[in-house]
């Protein structure tokens, strides 16, 4: 029977970590009938281009086992990119099954920052204005508005009304990949430097600050990749005042994850349900 895993993030959850995981276990995977099909790009993650599936390639992916992993962060807040799949699976008669991984938003936050400025230094230094302006709390609030997990993970589970969800804590991402796979004792020691690994707060704000100042070019560009060797640092940017304010700002979202989901999303010590990891079908799918 074929059978498709399919990973829809969410972003700075450990997507990096994993797929750079599932590459890594590809000698592993071929004794036990689990494929990985690379993306044929720079990015680890295999499902970007899922939205142009066709019946063609649908069949490629089996081409070196019936059991297929494919992993996006980029899919969770897009789920009618999965609309070919879904209509390929359904009629070919492929099973999938669906994992999410989640962390708490004030962490989620803090990494949306650091990606941004990584992915954007450029055009913020040409500009001499970091984050467009904004703020780490006013970054944090515009993701509030903007992302929806529950009725993002809705919207995949009307897609594959059939697929269960098991959703997750990113702590345990090899947990619940092996219980998926049934192939425990897979290689998890991925190097942090290809893990995606997000810059201190503190560093995104004194490099923003050079940036504002009109530092040259390559004064900013040094000051980042210094940066990079410090992820594992304490972080001073990270104040538990910021952190609970975060958080606030989530609280209906992590209401919603608990009432439909089941799963709780705040921080550790403030769950009074901690969950590693679960298979839920939604408790409620009420319109959204």
């Amino acid at each position: 029977m074929r059978e498709i895993i399919l990973h829809l993030g969410a972003p700075k959850a450990g997507s990096t970590f994993l797929q750079r995981a599932m590459l890594q276990n590809h000698a592993r995977f071929a004794t036990a009938g689990i494929a990985y099909p690379g993306g044929g790009g720079a990015h680890p993650g295999n499902a970007g281009e899922i939205a142009a599936l066709d019946p063609d390639r649908f069949a490629a992916l089996f081409a070196a086992a019936p059991r297929v992993v494919l992993s996006h962060e980029d899919l969770f807040a897009l789920a009618p990119r999965g609309r070919a799949l879904a209509q390929l699976a359904r009629a070919q008669g492929v099973t999938v099954r669906l994992v999410c991984f989640l962390r708490p938003w004030s962490a989620f936050c803090f990494g949306d920052v650091s990606q941004h400025l990584k992915q954007h230094v450029e055009r913020y230094i040409a500009t001499r204005n970091p984050f467009d302006g904004l703020t780490v709390e006013d970054m944090a609030a515009r993701r509030a508005a903007s992302v929806d997990a529950a009725t993002f993970l809705l919207r995949w589970v009307r897609l594959f009304p059939d697929a269960p969800l098991t959703l997750a804590s990113h702590a345990a991402i090899p947990a619940t990949m092996e219980r998926l796979l049934g192939h425990p004792g897979l290689d998890w020691q991925v190097p942090r430097h290809l893990t995606n690994p997000s810059l201190r707060i503190a560093d995104c704000e004194a490099i923003a600050a050079l940036i504002r100042d009109g530092s040259p070019a390559a004064e900013v560009q040094s000051a980042l990749r210094e940066a990079h060797y410090r992820t594992d640092a304490p972080d001073p940017g990270r104040t538990p005042e910021r952190i609970a304010r975060i958080e606030a700002l989530f609280a209906k979202h992590n209401r919603r994850l608990l009432d439909i989901w089941g799963f709780d999303n705040r921080l550790p010590a403030d769950q009074t349900r901690p969950r590693i990891a679960a298979s839920h079908r939604p408790a409620s799918c009420a319109t959204v």
